[in-house]
């Protein structure tokens, strides 16, 4: 009777977790999972490829590249997803055929986010391309005339504000641009009239004994923008460091932020399928069994 009942204790004992229900259990959600984390793909290919060319990009071959890369990330979402709905049936084929294109995007993400310097300088859209390309003389009176005559960033930013007083404009916050091309540096200490128009009432003395504009100071400051600066529209200071910089800093944020999200994505989908290939393996092994 004893023996009996040990055997009914040991028959009522709660079972060990099983290896394949506990992957049964956890493909569904994963694979819907990497359905989910590929759709921000697909709408930023679809935003890189209709956006507008904003700050005159265009210049520096940027459109092709924004099309490009989002053609490339529709092939991504492409494969993910015929993977992941259909990638049973070759199992092994599949998870590598969805890799490479994955790590190619990471490699991507990282060279434009500029994660390693040396080996994105040729790469198109990376921090040290883009550099390259806007310290280029020609390209750069390209990018001037574009400011100035296309896009208007300084007519526009003297039109918004008209009117305004030196505290009005002192609290307005301006983009990079506008403060690197339209105004002089605020270390100069010129006097404000409008935007676009500061008169400095000590010249030929760049740097007068009176308290400085305590303007913001979104840039660094280069010591020859003072005697670039001019009042005339054609001019203003386009062609003074703060404006080459100002612009740079514009594009580079803007592929920053997309290297960024190459990153992250790319890296979630790796993860996932790494994480469904391994579940359906242990899922295959157990049905041979």
């Amino acid at each position: 009777m004893e023996e009996q009942g040990s055997k009914h204790k040991k028959d009522e004992s709660p079972p060990s977790a099983n290896p394949s229900s506990l992957a049964a259990k956890l493909q569904s959600p994963i694979t819907m999972l990497s359905y989910l984390v590929s759709l921000p793909v697909i709408a930023a290919a679809g935003w890189l490829m209709y956006m507008r060319n904003y700050d005159c990009e265009d210049i520096l071959r940027m459109p092709g590249l924004r099309v490009g890369i989002g053609v490339s990330m529709i092939v991504v979402f492409l494969i993910s997803n015929l993977v992941v709905f259909y990638g049973d049936r070759c199992l092994i084929a599949g998870f590598v055929l969805v890799m490479v294109p994955l790590v190619v995007m990471l490699t991507l993400g990282l060279a434009i986010s500029g994660a390693y310097k040396a080996e994105s300088q040729a790469l198109p859209a990376s921090p040290l391309w883009i550099r390259r390309r806007v310290a280029n003389n020609h390209n750069w009176l390209k990018i001037k005339k574009c400011i100035c005559d296309e896009s208007r960033t300084c007519s526009n930013l003297a039109y918004k504000t008209a009117g305004f007083n030196l505290y009005d404009f002192r609290t307005k916050k301006l983009s990079l641009i506008e403060a690197g091309c339209c105004i002089p540096p605020p270390i100069c200490g010129m006097d404000y009239v409008n935007a676009t128009y500061w008169i400095d009432p000590t010249k030929p003395g760049l740097f007068p004994g009176k308290p400085r504009q305590s303007l913001k100071k979104p840039l660094p400051f280069f010591g020859g923008d003072c005697d670039t600066w001019s009042n005339i529209p054609a001019r203003l200071c386009y062609d003074c460091q703060t404006c080459h910089e100002g612009f740079l800093r514009t594009i580079q944020r803007k592929w920053w932020r997309l290297g960024v999200f190459l990153i992250v994505i790319s890296t979630l989908l790796i993860i996932l399928h790494f994480l469904r290939f391994t579940l359906t393996m242990t899922l295959q092994h157990r049905d041979q069994n």
